[in-house]
């Protein structure tokens, strides 16, 4: 079986900022109207990161962790009615990619994520894509603050289902981070530039392949049939 872990934000849906809209007005309720947003970078961040971040810096202390908690909940609970304000699309070559391996036998699709598992449901159900992927062995950021941490619990996710019956696991993604918790977990990394970072940026991370965006599903199909095969599961 080859196992392919997506990413969701600027991988394959680009909310047109719904999100930082989220995190603004969650931070206004919990920090105060006149709060500035603080400047952030959330490309391939745990929503637990990001929230961490946002409250050290707008209170200048460490936020406990029922903090960063009742923040992500908040935020998850503005997201949807952000979205439907702002104008959002899927990335090139999304539906069909999905639809594709999703009808294709020895192919499984799965997340990989730093957002919550409600946040990612959210996201994935608006945009019409939450089908395609079996949530109950997808990898979502529920207490954690690194990815490596969502990969290794995906790992774990991936080989309870298929066993030794896995081949090949890719993880597809836009950021370096994607990259390196791919890289921890033994998978191919498959980046695409379709996010703030350029070709040349992620390509100085070593993925297995850089994409300027996500090709056909043919063309999909035979670059990643081109991975080795590996036994007992990752490579």
């Amino acid at each position: 079986m080859n196992v392919l872990f997506w990413d969701i934000d600027q991988t394959l849906v680009m909310t047109g900022h719904a999100g930082f809209m989220a995190i603004a007005r969650t931070l206004a309720e919990m920090a105060g109207e006149d709060t500035p947003l603080p400047k952030f970078d959330a490309g391939g961040r745990t929503d637990n990161y990001i929230c961490r971040a946002i409250l050290r810096q707008a209170t200048g202390r460490e936020p406990t962790m029922a903090e960063i908690q009742r923040f992500g909940r908040r935020y998850e609970e503005v997201l949807l009615s952000c979205m439907q304000q702002i104008e959002g699309y899927l990335l090139p070559h999304v539906r069909d990619n999905l639809a594709h391996f999703a009808a294709l036998d020895g192919y499984d699709q799965l997340l990989l994520t730093g957002n919550s598992r409600t946040g990612a449901n959210l996201k994935l159900s608006y945009y019409g894509l939450a089908k395609y992927f079996d949530f109950a062995h997808s990898a979502f950021a529920e207490e954690d603050f690194d990815r490596i941490e969502v990969a290794a619990r995906a790992r774990r996710l991936a080989e309870a289902k298929w066993g030794e019956r896995l081949e090949r696991v890719f993880i597809i993604g836009d950021t370096e981070h994607d990259i390196r918790c791919g890289q921890a977990v033994g998978a191919y990394t498959v980046a695409v530039a379709t996010g703030t970072r350029t070709a040349a940026q992620l390509a100085a991370y070593r993925p297995w392949q850089v994409l300027p965006q996500l090709p056909p599903p043919q063309e999909m199909e035979a670059l990643l049939g081109r991975a080795e095969a590996t036994t007992g599961g990752w490579k």
